[in-house]
């Protein structure tokens, strides 16, 4: 049997401080029911040093607390640190932590959107809430890998290339709620992935073997070539709708690790992805967004 509910436990209901907090709320949980005027001591620290010190009195019965820890703003450390708290009873000890400042990324990910979906964002939350997660990737949320929208604007509601459903209601859902507690979304996009559809329609686009052959995962996914200037212009156009219409607070930019390199479409140019990949997230870190790059 899992015990761990049945035991104290704290955490911050933001994912970081900002420079002008003056208070930082706490979700505090016993594992046990108290009687009235029971006690938690909740300390405050930087490092070893304890900065603040509080009690908070419980009442019979109640085993979930948000409590209000005042922050004594004069006595915390300049720049980026971390701060500890812990909480403890006649029983027990319960630790967590918090950020201030914007230093730290701790990344996490989502990757169910379906209207369903959005009776367990709260859960969803407390996790990364839980996991101190600054940064959060939404897997596989577009309609193509090279169309990020549906066919019909208006539509919410569509299956992904590989069938997977997804309601934008959800995505739009969860950006929010990441936004209030200072997490930020990003939104996953291949550097390079396209459906065979696009790939018909521009094979000029692609980048190709000596032999001419495309290079593709599970003959489904087909690597366009990142030194095609309009590819890079349908790509960006792809990133700006995640990020100015859905609320996207950056990019997710992946690739497949494989090729490193490949050609152009009449097989005159090698193409070097690695220099091809620099080119690209510069281009789109123009637009100021947070975005990640994983090759």
């Amino acid at each position: 049997m899992d015990h761990r509910q049945d035991r104290l436990s704290i955490y911050p209901l933001v994912s970081r401080l900002s420079p002008d907090d003056t208070t930082l709320t706490l979700q505090i949980t016993l594992g046990r029911v108290p009687t009235e005027g029971e006690r938690v001591r909740l300390s405050l620290y930087h490092l070893h040093r304890c900065i603040r010190e509080d009690e908070l009195v419980l009442r019979a019965g109640q085993q979930h607390y948000q409590y209000e820890l005042d922050l004594p703003r004069s006595e915390l450390p300049e720049g980026c640190i971390g701060l500890g708290i812990t909480a403890a009873d006649a029983l027990e000890q319960a630790c967590t932590a918090v950020d201030l400042g914007t230093c730290s990324i701790r990344y996490g990910f989502v990757s169910d959107f379906t209207t369903d979906d959005l009776s367990r964002e709260p859960a969803v939350m407390e996790n990364l809430l839980k996991h101190h997660i600054t940064h959060v990737q939404f897997y596989d949320w577009h309609y193509r890998p090279h169309q990020y929208a549906p066919d019909d604007p208006q539509e919410s509601c569509y299956e992904d290339m590989m069938g997977k459903p997804i309601d934008l209601h959800t995505v739009r859902s969860l950006l929010e709620r990441l936004h209030r507690v200072r997490m930020k979304g990003l939104g996953y996009g291949a550097v390079y992935a396209a459906g065979r559809e696009y790939l018909s329609a521009h094979p000029e686009e692609a980048l190709y073997d000596l032999e001419g052959n495309t290079f593709d995962l599970i003959d489904t996914f087909f690597i366009m070539n990142p030194a095609n200037h309009r590819w890079c212009d349908h790509l960006i156009e792809q990133y700006r709708y995640a990020v100015e219409q859905l609320g996207f607070d950056g990019i997710h930019m992946d690739t497949y690790g494989y090729p490193k390199a490949g050609w152009g479409y009449e097989l005159k140019q090698p193409v070097r992805l690695e220099r091809e990949f620099m080119k690209l997230i510069d281009r789109w870190a123009a637009h100021g967004d947070e975005n990640i790059f994983n090759n």
